[in-house]
């Protein structure tokens, strides 16, 4: 049987679970040149260049938990959520980068039949340039 967990206790792991999340992205954003090359060897599910790293949520989650034991421990949904129901937007935007929806996914780009339209999205984290 579940317990049920206390609401301080889900704001506290929702919390922590953004802050793995945002950890994640801003390796990508100080182009951590380890981080860097585990993006490149996790096959075709993204694409990167210097400014720009493209993925599917699906591929997004299924990357997180193999990097992150807090991240791997989240179902796809309570991942999306993590995405989308918190302040990751604001803080990257706080680190000059956003997350932007750039297209639809092809049959080719995931094998699941995905239900919700947030899945079939392709999205972008993009670095913006600091202005001198």
């Amino acid at each position: 049987m579940r317990k049920n967990r206390s609401p301080k206790k889900q704001t506290t792991d929702r919390v922590e679970q953004h802050a793995h999340l945002m950890h994640l992205f801003s390796r990508f954003i100080d182009q951590d040149s380890q981080f860097l090359t585990e993006l490149r060897a996790f096959g075709d599910s993204f694409k990167i260049d210097n400014l720009n790293w493209e993925f599917s949520l699906p591929a997004l989650h299924q990357f997180a938990k193999s990097q992150d034991p807090i991240l791997e421990a989240l179902s796809y949904t309570q991942f999306r959520q993590c995405v989308f129901a918190g302040p990751t937007h604001a803080l990257l935007k706080e680190r000059n980068a956003t997350v932007a929806i750039i297209g639809e996914l092809t049959p080719a780009d995931d094998s699941h039949a995905l239900s919700n339209q947030v899945d079939r999205n392709r999205y972008q984290l993009v670095l913006h340039k600091a202005e001198i």
